[in-house]
């Protein structure tokens, strides 16, 4: 029968989750310290550190009209920032947080670059289990590492099933099929247009 063969040697697989499992981690922390609104108006920028991934790594120019398209974005996102129902402009400010999430879109674009390089050819299904695959064992060992410095502890009950009911949720739609179709964007339109 046919031989499978692994289409990345182990320092690309393990590259790819790094910056897959990287993105995870800085949201999160940066979510954690800092205002939620405040990573909501940071995270418009998106198309803009897309922009600087692809031009570094590949030398890409921007589409004509991308300009325009960037400041529609960033403009969409300040309205729904400050048009938010009890919107407070003192809840905004730098608490530390803001920093990882700007590495952590560049993070979540270079994974995005890399994965199309490496894994593009075999189709943005197997591009993406591949991938999370590779990012599961990174966020496995740095939770394991967390739980063996006693940042993290396990809880002390079992969470009840909506809390499981979320997480497959979250697991089904917000990573495998949302990861999936970010990915095809990103083959087909490439990752600046894709970002915004």
């Amino acid at each position: 029968g046919p031989v499978f063969r692994f289409p990345l040697t182990l320092r690309q697989f393990l590259t790819l989750g790094f910056f897959m499992g990287g993105f995870n981690v800085l949201y999160t922390f940066a979510v954690l310290w800092s205002n939620p609104i405040t990573i909501s108006a940071i995270s418009v920028a998106m198309p803009l550190t897309g922009a600087i991934v692809a031009r570094a790594m590949l030398g890409a120019r921007l589409e004509p009209g991308f300009g325009l398209a960037l400041l529609l974005t960033i403009g969409g996102g300040a309205l729904v920032v400050y048009g938010q129902p009890g919107f407070d402009a003192s809840a905004l400010g730098l608490r530390g947080g803001e920093v990882l999430m700007l590495v952590a879109m560049f993070s979540w674009n270079i994974f995005s670059l890399k994965a199309q390089q490496w894994l593009g050819h075999l189709g943005q299904a197997r591009l993406t289990l591949i991938s999370s695959i590779s990012t599961c064992l990174w966020l496995g060992a740095v939770m394991a590492s967390m739980l063996a410095l006693g940042v993290a502890r396990w809880p002390a009950q079992t969470p009840p099933m909506d809390a499981f009911a979320m997480v497959f949720y979250l697991a089904l739609f917000s990573a495998a099929v949302g990861n999936m179709l970010w990915n095809y964007g990103v083959s087909v339109l490439g990752l600046p247009i894709s970002s915004l």
